[in-house]
C-alpha cells in the first residue's frame, strides 16, 4: 500500500491515527442525526478542522477536494489515504495532479477557462479574506 500512495509506513500510521481520531470527532459531531455509522468516514466539517493545512481553507475548496475524494460526503480510510498522499507530494506534478483533480469541475481531464478563472477568484478571495 505505501508504494502505491508514495507514503512511508510511519506516515501511514500517522495518518491511521488522525483518521480514527476524526472518525470519533465525526460520529460526536452526527450524534444527533440516526444512527453514524462509522464505514461511511469522515465529514467535511471534521476533516477541516482537523486537518492544519485545510482549516484555512474556504468550505467551496473543501467542497471541492470533497467532491475528488469523497463523492458520497464522507471521506473514507482508502480516500483520504490517496488525499493524504496527493497533499504531502513534494514534487511538482504531484501538486498540479492534485490542482487538476479539485480544479476540473465538469470531470473532462482538461482544465477549461471558466474552471481556471473560479479557481483562481477563490484563491484570490481567500487571501483577501485572510488579510481582512
Amino acid at each position: 500500500m505505501s508504494d502505491k500512495l508514495n507514503l512511508k509506513k510511519h506516515r501511514i500510521h500517522e495518518l491511521t491515527c488522525l483518521y480514527k481520531s476524526m472518525i470519533q470527532v465525526t460520529a460526536n459531531d452526527e450524534k444527533g442525526k440516526n444512527v453514524y455509522n462509522f464505514r461511511k468516514g469522515v465529514n467535511a466539517r471534521t476533516f477541516k478542522s482537523s486537518i492544519q493545512r485545510f482549516s484555512l481553507e474556504d468550505d467551496e475548496f473543501i467542497k471541492s477536494v470533497f467532491k475528488v475524494y469523497a463523492p458520497g460526503g464522507y471521506l473514507n480510510y482508502e480516500n483520504f489515504l490517496q488525499l493524504m498522499s496527493s497533499v504531502d507530494q513534494s514534487d511538482i506534478e504531484g501538486k498540479i495532479d492534485f490542482f487538476m483533480k479539485i480544479t476540473d469541475d465538469n470531470g473532462t481531464n482538461t482544465l477549461e477557462e471558466t474552471e481556471v478563472k473560479a479557481t483562481c477568484q477563490k484563491v484570490i478571495e481567500g487571501i483577501v479574506n485572510f488579510k481582512n
